[in-house]
């Protein structure tokens, strides 16, 4: 099956090109979900209809996991806030959310937005998250500030690390 975004409607995708995205496919509904650069997120059956759309704000979407009984997908985004949300996948309600500008910060004038790179859940749906955002220093060269997030399943932050200051790395595999 193919679905063209610029075939949904009231999208208009196919404006510009192409546009990147975030693919996976729910097994637990046998459809895909599919998350855009412009912020939003699509459920479609495997005859490409449109099951429901959620559009989640500014940010581009670039991460994605789905959690061990295929209910829950987590959506990582680039943007001043750098949301982690919780999203129901039957409904597209959103469950919870996490700003990483909370913990690796943002400088919106220097256009230094933090990102949701990469998520992972383990055996007991906790949720591992890294984000970071670059900076450019006084000399030219980029500098990161950098965390890797643990929640629950239920979006308490459990730990993070480094505890207290950011890691100078860019981190994007858990």
């Amino acid at each position: 099956i193919r679905v063209h975004l610029g075939d949904v409607p009231a999208s208009n995708y196919d404006r510009m090109g192409f546009t990147k995205g975030v693919v996976r496919h729910i097994q637990s509904e046998d459809a895909w979900l599919v998350g855009t650069e412009r912020g939003e997120l699509f459920l479609f059956n495997n005859k490409g209809k449109q099951l429901w759309k959620r559009s989640l704000g500014i940010g581009k979407l670039i991460s994605l996991c789905i959690s061990n009984d295929g209910t829950i997908a987590y959506v990582g985004e680039a943007s001043p806030e750098g949301n982690l949300y919780a999203i129901y996948i039957t409904s597209g309600d959103v469950l919870w959310k996490c700003k990483a500008s909370d913990y690796v910060g943002s400088e919106t004038s220097k256009r230094s937005h933090p990102s949701i790179v990469h998520i992972v859940v383990d055996k007991d749906d906790n949720v591992y998250a890294n984000a970071y955002r670059f900076l450019m220093t006084e000399t030219g060269k980029r500098a990161y500030n950098a965390k890797m997030l643990a929640l629950s399943k239920e979006g308490k932050v459990l730990w993070q690390f480094p505890e207290k200051e950011g890691m100078d790395s860019w981190i994007n595999w858990c």
